[in-house]
């Protein structure tokens, strides 16, 4: 019995992706004990049973910070949040298939509850082709874009209009647990700009923004410019539209709950 296959026979069908980063991991099928791991009440609030669930599904990854091609839970914070989003996402889809069904309920005056499918692995895209251009028959506007910045990684370093150098980090697992436990008097439209410990070049030296007190509307506009063009935020939303009225609206596809214990496979 060789490698792969004595993978095989622990760890059910195997499969290899390319992160939205290029960095590769390698996943397992998913299993039963998973289940009791994803619905932990206890690790649930701050999203840390997802690490959890995480570092025990990636069975070898080329990332950066890992230890002998592993990742622990805590090393799982580090996942920029696209990489995170696109395992979850392809994981589905190689462990329970594409289809994700939910109901929805218009109201009794809009047509009342309706069925709905929607085909997960429109999320993904294979990351060693271009993405669609948004004329082509591929484009999907809620997939998982890659990252286009040199080392995803790293310190991102930008000067912005006016002149001030600032450097910060893309959003990962570290971001959205303090994001997430942020109270909501804290939270502003600066929030997600602290979230990526924003740091300014001052006299050669680089300090940590606590306060923007010290940059005028003009350099605000530019940075979250910056931040938007080399970390945009997969929102893992879906259309839904109303046949009755026409209306359409957006819905967080992740929140479905057939998205992690389908009825039916």
């Amino acid at each position: 019995m060789d490698k792969n296959q004595a993978e095989d026979l622990v760890y059910g069908q195997l499969k290899e992706l390319m992160l939205p980063s290029g960095f590769m991991v390698k996943i397992r099928e998913q299993n039963g004990n998973d289940d009791d791991i994803i619905s932990n009440q206890a690790t649930s609030s701050d999203l840390s049973n997802f690490n959890i669930f995480l570092s025990s599904l990636i069975i070898w990854t080329d990332l950066p910070f890992a230890v002998n091609n592993k990742l622990t839970a805590e090393l799982i914070k580090k996942l920029l949040l696209r990489d995170k989003y696109f395992i979850l996402f392809a994981s589905r889809c190689h462990s329970m298939g594409n289809l994700v069904k939910f109901d929805y309920d218009w109201g009794k005056t809009e047509g009342g509850k309706l069925t709905y499918t929607e085909d997960v692995s429109r999320y993904l895209w294979d990351y060693s082709k271009p993405m669609p251009e948004v004329t082509s028959d591929d484009f999907f506007e809620y997939r998982i874009k890659p990252y286009e910045v040199e080392n995803p990684y790293g310190l991102q370093e930008r000067t912005l209009e006016g002149g001030k150098k600032v450097r910060f980090r893309l959003m990962d697992g570290h971001s959205e647990s303090w994001l997430m436990g942020l109270p909501i008097d804290q939270q502003t439209k600066n929030t997600e700009i602290r979230a990526r410990g924003l740091e300014l070049l001052v006299e050669s030296k680089w300090e940590k923004v606590e306060n923007f007190m010290y940059f005028s509307k003009k350099e605000m506009s530019s940075l979250r410019n910056v931040m938007k063009e080399v970390d945009t935020q997969f929102s893992g939303l879906t259309d839904l539209e109303n046949p009755a009225t026409g209306q359409t609206i957006k819905y967080p596809i992740i929140s479905v709950q057939d998205f992690f214990y389908p009825e039916e496979i």
